[in-house]
């Protein structure tokens, strides 16, 4: 028994790879089986390097092979080795090399100067810059300047003359280098003491008020009328109706009154009331009336109809009715109208302006225009409306004075006299000066006091001719207050005229003082050169040409330079029946790029082969598109035979199935059964036979 299974096992492992292998020829029936490759190790069959890819393939025993790419292994650099040192000013180059024998190259920035410790070459003071040096242990040296603090370092403010009411005083302060500077001290301005009324104020009538100071000045004020202050309580002096505002008043202490509208409430209606019933299509009436009575009318919708919301189509006024409307689902509609709104006598409309003297007056409107002649008020004159006073003659230290002032709406004049001023000198505008002071006089005749008397505030220096470091100049400075010149002659042998231009060699630019007989430079440094700027670009095959431009002097300096590394690939493919790459274009270069084996697609089948003839396939290179064709071998029909011993039992009853295939002979596939050589439990299967 376990031998008949074994060799029945083994009838049906080969029955499954003769019907797995076949070709691809897809299970027809639910007994047919599939093949599942099963592929072995990977075998290299390229070894990858540095840039180019590498390949391998595995194979199942039905011989299918499966390929994929090895990845390329990139680079591998050594440690960086230096090939050019680095400078101050120039920047140094290291390099490191691949097994390969690939080189890559970097620059090692230059770290600049390393200057030592700052040393004054000139002191600076309150107002002259000085300099100072510091030299790289290369031998390159900077200056820089020293700023001038720009100002003296002044003591306290000490004041020389007291301010009075009017006139101001005078303070100076000294700096530590004999320098002095003045500055006025304001006027302390007029101390009054309290005020006191001149004129009671009215209702309607403005007062006055004024106050002293201590100098003999004196100051007015108007004492604005507040208007109507003392109002009594309401009063009615028309009652409201339903539809007609009523009238309330107040008066004041003084006569006059004010009066305001008491709002119209409107109808207060009563219940609805029906008067006449709805039908199933007829609508009904209602009513309501009011206490004073005016009655209110309304729909009643048919019972049949089931009205919406109302909406209103019309808005009222207080001029107008509105409209409102509501639908029935039918099509039905119902109007109403909406009552008028009641005026509102919200906004004051003056009728007649008041002037300085004579009342105006005011009377309550409603926004359609309608006008409440029961409100009519008056609007509080409001008084002379004066201009600034105008001296027609300025009082002095010895005379009184006169002044006047106009009303700016009726022109009314007003004048007043000015009091003498015992302070009110007539100072001269012009100064009055000797060589160490300056003052102004009083001009007024038989007056001899002076103000401003104090010391010359000298400003800084300004050069009329200027020194330079190979000869004198002459400057001045100007009192700032009396415009006193003073002149003097000075010298400067720092005060070099250097050039705006640069000169330069390949090294270093600076800039020469041009005083004719002065060597002196400045600003001598490194040029300080930006990227490289290419004007020939250099290929694998010839050198080109670039330049670089110093960023401060413009200093341009050019060289050739080469790049053999500057290929021109091809953006199309080159390609044979193993690889794809990229051609160099450059005259004279071979160099290839991207040099790998093609990575083939599926087959696709052109013919397929048949029992009889050969095909033909073909599959294309996903890369370049490259694409190869084969031949696809004649494909005979598999036969299966019966182990020794066995035979094939067709199945009664079982219809056969007839599949034709070209160029072959008809192939008719029935239900059959193996039958052992000896009698034993028969052992069922679907397997084809062929006639």
């Amino acid at each position: 028994m376990k031998k008949a299974f074994l060799i029945l096992s083994l009838i049906l492992i080969l029955v499954v790879a003769f019907a797995a292998c076949d070709g691809g020829e897809t299970p027809n029936g639910p007994n047919d089986l599939e093949h599942t490759h099963a592929y072995g190790e990977w075998e290299t069959t390229k070894e990858a390097s540095c840039l180019e890819e590498g390949m391998r393939i595995r194979r199942c025993a039905c011989l299918e092979q499966e390929s994929e790419t090895i990845p390329a292994t990139g680079h591998a650099f050594g440690e960086w080795t230096t090939t050019q040192e680095l400078t101050c000013t120039a920047d140094g180059t290291k390099e490191r090399i691949c097994s390969c024998g690939e080189k890559e190259s970097e620059t090692i920035p230059s770290v600049g100067h390393t200057f030592g410790e700052w040393k004054t070459t000139k002191e600076v003071t309150c107002l002259v810059d000085g300099t100072k040096e510091r030299v790289c242990f290369c031998g390159e040296n900077e200056t820089e300047t020293i700023t001038a603090a720009g100002a003296h370092s002044f003591s306290e403010w000490a004041v020389i003359q007291d301010p009075t009411c009017t006139v101001k005083g005078l303070k100076l302060r000294a700096c530590v280098c004999g320098e002095k500077e003045t500055e006025t001290v304001a006027a302390i301005g007029h101390t009054f003491g309290e005020w006191k009324t001149t004129k009671e104020v009215t209702c309607l009538v403005d007062g006055t008020k004024e106050r002293v100071c201590f100098c003999g000045e004196s100051e007015t004020e108007a004492i604005l009328a507040v208007g109507h202050h003392t109002f009594a309580e309401w009063s009615i002096a028309k009652d409201p109706s339903c539809t007609v505002d009523g009238v309330k008043i107040r008066v004041c202490s003084c006569g006059a009154n004010e009066t305001e509208l008491i709002p119209a409430p409107g109808h207060i209606f009563g219940e609805w009331v029906v008067t006449q019933e709805p039908t199933d299509t007829v609508s009904g009436v209602k009513e309501r009336s009011c206490a004073c009575g005016e009655k209110e009318t309304g729909n009643l919708a048919p019972l049949g109809c089931t009205f919406g919301e109302w909406v209103v189509v019309r808005e009222p006024s207080c001029t107008l009715e509105g409209l409102k409307e509501r639908l029935c689902a039918c099509g039905e509609k119902e109007t109403e109208t909406v009552s008028k709104l009641n005026h509102t006598f919200d906004q004051w409309v003056v009728i007649q302006e008041p002037a300085c003297m004579v009342y105006g007056l005011k009377q309550r409107a409603c926004v359609c225009g309608e006008k409440n002649y029961d409100a009519i008020e008056t609007i509080p004159a409001p008084g002379h409306s004066y201009g600034a006073w105008i001296v027609d003659t300025a009082a002095t230290c010895v005379e009184t004075g006169t002044r006047h002032h106009i009303c700016t709406e009726c022109g009314n004049t007003e004048n007043d006299t000015i009091p003498v001023n015992a302070l009110a000198h007539n100072y001269a505008t012009a100064w009055t000066t000797d060589n160490t002071h300056h003052w102004r006089k009083c001009q007024n005749s038989g007056c001899t006091s002076v103000t401003g008397k104090t010391g010359h505030a000298f400003g800084e220096w300004v050069v009329d001719t200027a020194a330079t470091c190979m000869r004198t100049g002459t400057r001045h400075h100007v009192c700032a207050i009396c415009q006193k010149s003073v002149s003097e002659t000075y010298s400067d042998p720092n005060a070099h005229n250097y050039a705006t231009a640069w000169t330069s060699d390949n090294t270093n630019h600076w800039r020469k003082c041009q005083n004719i007989g002065c060597s002196s430079v400045t600003g001598k440094t490194g040029h300080t050169f930006g990227e490289w700027v290419v004007d020939a670009t250099a290929t694998c095959m010839k050198t080109g040409t670039r330049h670089h431009v110093c960023a401060i002097c413009q200093k341009s300096l050019s060289e050739t330079y080469s790049d053999p590394n500057a290929h021109n690939y091809a953006t199309t493919w080159t390609s044979d029946n193993a690889h794809h790459w990229h051609k160099c274009q450059n005259s004279g270069c071979t160099s290839v790029s991207e040099k790998t084996t093609h990575a083939f697609g599926e087959w696709i089948v052109d013919k397929a082969a048949t029992c009889v003839s050969t095909g033909t396939r073909h599959h294309a290179c996903t890369v370049c598109n490259k694409s190869l064709s084969e031949t696809i071998p004649v494909n005979p029909l598999p036969i299966i035979m019966p182990p020794l011993g066995w035979r094939m039992q067709p199945t009664i009853g079982t219809s056969a199935k007839t599949v034709v295939a070209p160029q072959c002979r008809i192939r008719r596939r029935i239900s059959a059964r193996l039958v052992p050589p000896a009698p034993m439990f028969p052992l069922w299967v679907t397997a084809p036979t062929f006639v």
